[in-house]
């Protein structure tokens, strides 16, 4: 009888005898009907009985009954009575795969798959992985190979430079004025990660890279000419001001070793990457490191068949110097050199602000795909990255 009356509902609400919000909300095959209903039945017998034991069936009164007691009634008697209403986007907004999750679950209610039987993790990370599942939450797959392009503009602070006057850099100075000097960078990183622990995940990432620097570099003549000018101190050469912008262009290779610390309750997360990179770099000679740690926080919403999405914001503290090298012409008519002077340089780098914002979102397709995109923005650095990830 409550079978009947099941199909009977779905059939009515497929006809367009009901509100809309009924309407859309149930297949209008009638097998799938009965599948429902049948699964309906059974899933929430016990709740039936606590519930709505004295009301008759027809019309609707027993789904209705069900339906007013849906935050009472069991899990599964929740599950099955999802197919039988139209998706609520305030209601099954949720806490989705990017990061453990709940999936609607209390903490501690077992982890079934659709014929109800317990969830065994099939992999051998990350560690802890069943006891997890069995409290109840989703894990996204361990292992991810990801590429990701970049591009970052900044400002840079100048420290210790080296000249050389038609010669190699080898004279150390500190009378320049730089002006406000920045660097363009465009990067293509590959990311291989793995989740270690339900929370930690650990990353590295190869790429290349290249960019160009915009350096104003200003000198007096009386200091960039100590020689003529301890004898000729008023001569034209000495008291007028040299200037020039040097552009030296770069590139090269970099790899880097990290690790994300997440977690998440209800629809929210935190996470905490950090990551220290190597950089070999074509114009010097030394490998430059780079420490860059970006604390963030987000929410996380289920689209259906869409996947899930995760959007965040946050802070990105980037620490980096880095030694570059190069040459400029100074005119310098009457100069002791020539009407032009190469000037060799060599100079100390580093972004001007070590912090600033960040705003970006994962997108989800399924358990293997996703697409993010984050931009950094505030002080004295712009940056973007955008990326595609495999899971397996």
């Amino acid at each position: 009888m409550l079978l009947s009356h099941f199909v009977m509902v779905g059939t009515v609400l497929a006809q367009n005898t009901t509100s809309d919000e009924e309407r859309d909300a149930v297949p209008v095959d009638r097998e799938q009907l009965e599948r429902a209903a049948t699964t309906a039945i059974e899933n929430c017998a016990v709740d039936i009985e606590q519930f709505c034991i004295d009301v008759t069936s027809g019309e609707s009164r027993m789904l209705a009954c069900l339906q007013a007691y849906a935050d009472k009634v069991s899990p599964t008697c929740t599950q099955s009575l999802s197919k039988w209403r139209r998706p609520d986007v305030k209601r099954d907004f949720h806490t989705t795969q990017i990061y453990p999750t709940l999936e609607n679950r209390d903490l501690g209610e077992p982890n079934l798959d659709e014929d109800g039987e317990r969830v065994i993790w099939k992999y051998k990370l990350p560690f802890l992985a069943q006891d997890v599942i069995d409290l109840g939450f989703d894990l996204p797959n361990p292992y991810g190979v990801a590429i990701i392009p970049a591009r970052i503009r900044q400002d840079l602070t100048l420290q210790n430079l080296a000249i050389g006057i038609n010669g190699p850099a080898d004279q150390e100075i500190d009378f320049v004025d730089f002006g406000i000097p920045s660097v363009e960078n465009s990067a293509l990183q590959l990311k291989l990660d793995a989740w270690i622990f339900p929370f930690l995940n650990v990353f590295t990432t190869v790429g290349v890279f290249d960019g160009d620097a915009n350096i104003p570099l200003k000198f007096d003549g009386v200091d960039l000419f100590p020689n003529v000018c301890e004898i000729t101190p008023n001569a034209p050469l000495c008291v007028r001001t040299y200037s020039a912008v040097a552009n030296p262009s770069y590139e090269g290779t970099n790899i880097s070793l990290g690790i994300n610390l997440a977690m998440g309750w209800d629809r929210f997360f935190v996470a905490l990457p950090v990551t220290y990179a190597w950089t070999d770099v074509d114009i010097i000679d030394t490998t430059v490191t780079a420490l860059n740690i970006t604390p963030r926080i987000g929410m996380t919403g289920d689209m259906g068949d869409r996947g899930s999405v995760a959007v965040f914001m946050g802070a990105t503290y980037l620490r980096a110097e880095v030694d570059i090298a190069g040459q400029v012409a100074l005119d310098t008519p009457g100069g002791p050199n020539g009407d032009v002077t190469t000037l060799a340089f060599r100079i100390s780098q580093r972004n001007k602000d070590r912090w600033n914002y960040l705003l970006g979102f994962n997108w989800d397709w399924n358990k293997n795909w996703s697409v993010m995109a984050e931009a950094g923005f505030g002080g004295s650095r712009e940056n973007f990255f955008a990326g595609a990830t495999y899971r397996f």
